[in-house]
Formats: C-alpha cells, structure tokens, sequence
C-alpha cells in the first residue's frame, strides 16, 4: 500500500475515537462470518448507518458532520489527506480565541488551563442557549382583518 493509505488508515481511528468521545457508542459493532465478503459488506452498511446517524443528530454542527464523516469513510482513499485535516474548519472554528488565551497566559500553565476550561464553558453555555431559542421559538401567525360589507 501507498504511504498516504497507511496514514488514511489512522485518520478511519481518529474519526472512531471521535465517534466515541461524541457518542458515547462504539462505531463498529458486529457478529463476524467466516466469509471476508460478508464481513466487508457488514461494516460497509453499518459505516452507512453511523453516517446517517451523525447527519440525524439534531444541533448537530455541519463542520462536524462533515469533518467526522470524511474521516469514517470505508474506502481509504475517500479519506481525507493530512493537509485536509489540518484546514478543516471545524478544527479550526476558534482558533482566535485558543490563540488570544494563549498569548495572555503562555507564561503559567495553571491559569493556561483554567482560561481553556472558561472557554469551553462559556462556549457550551452559548450552545445551550442557541438549542434552547430554537426549540421554544414562537409563532406569530398575522390575521388579516376582513372588511365587512
């Protein structure tokens, strides 16, 4: 095999892991044949199945749908390349802030930390409360006034 489809071969076990860490599931769990060809068409459909899961998630970001997706890809060369990786957008998403923490506090790793752990929770705070506009948002129907004859 290439070297890059090596490497690809990692990035199918960080989509994993990531899969893991953001829902709690195993991403391939299955009974194996003894036939290769049945085994390979079971983790094709259940690869499917997990990538429609992530698209149904509701407040799902569409960065991380997409960026996860790539990387659980079945065929190694529909994989992402490092390059790819390393630019993704959701990866990227707030890097101003990881660097503004970073310049202020570079000097003392403890309060380093405890600026992340801020963040991030003020971040998930903002996200609560974005889920929460949209669930209970009104609806204003406008009548129009009929005249009478």
């Amino acid at each position: 095999m290439p070297s890059e489809e090596l490497r690809k071969q990692d990035y199918f076990s960080l989509g994993s892991t990531i899969f893991f860490l953001k829902y709690g599931d195993n991403l391939l769990k299955y009974e194996k044949f003894d036939e290769l060809i049945m085994n390979n068409d079971r983790i094709t459909d259940l690869l499917h199945q997990r990538i429609e899961y992530i698209k149904s998630r509701p407040f799902a970001d569409d960065d991380f749908i997409e960026f996860l997706s790539e990387l659980i890809q079945y065929r190694p060369c529909d994989r992402p390349i490092f390059e790819e990786i390393y630019r993704n957008k959701w990866l990227n998403k707030d890097l101003e802030k990881v660097k503004d923490i970073l310049d202020i506090n570079e000097a003392d790793e403890e309060k380093l930390l405890i600026e992340f752990q801020k963040s991030d929770f003020l971040s998930k705070k903002e996200e609560e409360k974005k889920e929460k506009e949209i669930t209970h948002k009104k609806f204003n129907f406008k009548v129009k006034k009929r005249k009478h004859i």
